[in-house]
């Protein structure tokens, strides 16, 4: 991350879950195939998902440093062997390129170059070579 961003990045807060939990399951059902699951469908069966990897993951919040409220990105995930595991991950858009991607994967501190994502998102294809990403939904059977 830029060292002039006034960002910093801390664990999740109780009152962070709605926002969480609308930009996850919003973002996620605009990605194909699920965008074509009708919406009383896909979003109660979702948010119990969603709901689900909360309560078993790691949840980092990147913030502006004097208003910690101010969430501009977040990330879900958890260790799996000598892999990270992220299920989610997203940044405001006028924050994007700025480096709070990279300085949240860092604070998720892995052990190795391999990122396996347990979901698939648009720029998977793109960004898959430089971070070494391995998608890989089998990673969700037991937390789910």
């Amino acid at each position: 991350m830029r060292d002039d961003l006034p960002i910093s990045i801390r664990p999740v807060a109780p009152t962070d879950y709605g926002y969480i939990l609308q930009t996850y399951t919003k973002s996620l059902h605009q990605t194909h195939p699920l965008n074509f699951i009708p919406n009383q469908i896909f979003f109660p069966f979702y948010t119990e998902i969603i709901n689900k990897l909360l309560t078993s993951s790691t949840t980092l919040v990147a913030c502006i440093d004097d208003d910690p409220d101010q969430i501009v990105g977040y990330m879900i995930g958890h260790h799996h062997n000598t892999s990270v595991v992220i299920h989610w991950a997203t940044t405001k858009g006028i924050f994007r390129r700025l480096g709070v991607m990279k300085a949240l994967l860092n604070e998720m501190n892995p052990t190795s170059k391999n990122v396996i994502c347990s979901h698939y998102f648009d720029l998977f294809k793109k960004i898959k070579d430089k971070y070494h990403l391995i998608y890989d939904p089998t990673v969700l059977q037991g937390i789910v």
